[in-house]
């Protein structure tokens, strides 16, 4: 709801004050531009995108910490389906369809690591299978199962080759309005063994997410739990966000807004630990 790329289509101009950074979006063939210092160097950082037909084509990215500057290019097909990705002087990864625009093959054609595909099975709308084949990895199947819904209830990750055959099992539950809100897994790292994971989730009265429980189980490490608190104003924006760790706190995030008459935002503050970091500024469309 808060990140500004999420909002391409319906923003006809939107600027961001992000630690000196400032970002402009610009109706029709959108570009970017962000600079900032990062803590650690004087030297700045920023990031341009070039936006075709509502489209991310290009992507340049400078760090502070050296002269090189990042490239990644991007393909459609006539369906607005992304058919690549070319990271300059590094890798390429390319993107096959079926005719219901379905993903039916991602494969890296370079790289240090090696190459590698995936293909994708589908029954009835569904992903029913993965197939994962690489040069340097292990070969992985995973498997898929719905309800009468079309919620994933089963997930299972299969060693085609390794140390145990079934290295992933994974069971959900959803509530009468199809929103997931129990996890039940258990899975195997080779340097930790067998880990047990729950996921609890807990909606409000208009179906929005107010808690977030993981309670993950791990043999040598003993147990975590991660918590995430969510709270929305009067508009069903958010306004508040707590994470915590066995009861230690670890982000406490709040946001302020500006309403227009037809109760879209229009400006954005976000506060970290009740201190102002970010500010979004944007006009819609109409």
């Amino acid at each position: 709801m808060n990140n500004p790329e999420s909002f391409f289509g319906k923003i006809k101009e939107l600027q961001i004050e992000n630690f000196g950074a400032e970002v402009i979006f610009q109706n029709g063939n959108y570009s970017l531009k962000a600079t900032k210092l990062s803590e650690f160097s004087t030297e700045p950082e920023w990031k341009k995108i070039l936006f075709k037909n509502g489209n991310k084509v290009l992507e340049k990215n400078k760090s502070s910490y050296s002269d090189f500057i990042s490239e990644i290019r991007y393909e459609y097909d006539n369906f607005g389906n992304t058919i690549l990705i070319d990271h300059k002087d590094y890798q390429i990864f390319r993107f096959e369809y079926n005719g219901k625009n379905q993903l039916i093959r991602k494969e890296k054609e370079q790289g240090a690591r090696g190459s590698w595909y995936n293909k994708y099975f589908y029954e009835n709308g569904n992903l029913i299978k993965e197939e994962w084949r690489s040069d340097f990895k292990a070969l992985i199947d995973w498997f898929y199962e719905y309800d009468n819904y079309n919620n994933q209830t089963k997930r299972t990750g299969k060693y085609l080759l390794g140390q145990v055959e079934t290295f992933f099992e994974g069971q959900y539950e959803y509530n009468p309005l199809n929103k997931l809100v129990k996890s039940i897994i258990e899975r195997y790292e080779d340097n930790t063994g067998v880990i047990n994971e729950i996921i609890t989730m807990d909606y409000g009265q208009y179906n929005e997410l107010i808690t977030h429980k993981k309670t993950e189980t791990k043999n040598r490490f003993g147990e975590e739990i991660i918590e995430e608190f969510y709270e929305y104003d009067e508009n069903g924006f958010l306004k508040s966000y707590l994470k915590t760790n066995n009861g230690n706190e670890w982000d406490n995030l709040k946001w302020e807004y500006e309403i227009d008459q037809d109760l879209n935002w229009t400006s954005s503050t976000l506060f970290d630990k009740d201190k102002p970091t970010l500010i979004t500024k944007r006009k819609l469309i109409k």
